[in-house]
């Protein structure tokens, strides 16, 4: 790996010259300052390349990535408030049957509070 600066006017053309005699088509080389901007490029100009390709799949991707957070959240939701209800339902019906004190748990927040 090479940590030093290229000289893109030696290197590009040397690049697009292996690319010719092997056959294959000319690519865009695209040089870059370190192997960490290379990654964030490569990352980026993957999904935009994927995304101009496919531009109703990536409708159709959103769309059902939109719907399962959605339908992600309210379940948790109904669930978490649903079993606390109970849950604190059955905590006092059973500290009132082994003759403990009255009174209801009750949620609140993010907690069960005797009350």
């Amino acid at each position: 790996m090479r940590t030093t600066p290229i000289e893109p006017d030696k290197v590009v053309p040397a690049i697009k010259a292996i690319y010719a005699a092997a056959g294959l088509k000319e690519p865009r080389v695209v040089i870059v300052p370190s192997p960490l901007v290379m990654a964030f490029a490569y990352g980026a100009a993957s999904a935009i390349w994927y995304l101009r390709s496919n531009p109703a799949t990536a409708t159709r991707d959103a769309t059902r990535d939109a719907t399962h957070a959605a339908t992600h959240a309210a379940t948790h939701a109904a669930t978490a408030t649903a079993t606390a209800t109970a849950t604190a339902a059955a905590a006092a019906t059973a500290t009132v049957a082994a003759g403990g004190e009255t009174g209801s748990a009750r949620w609140r927040g993010d907690a069960l509070r005797w009350q």
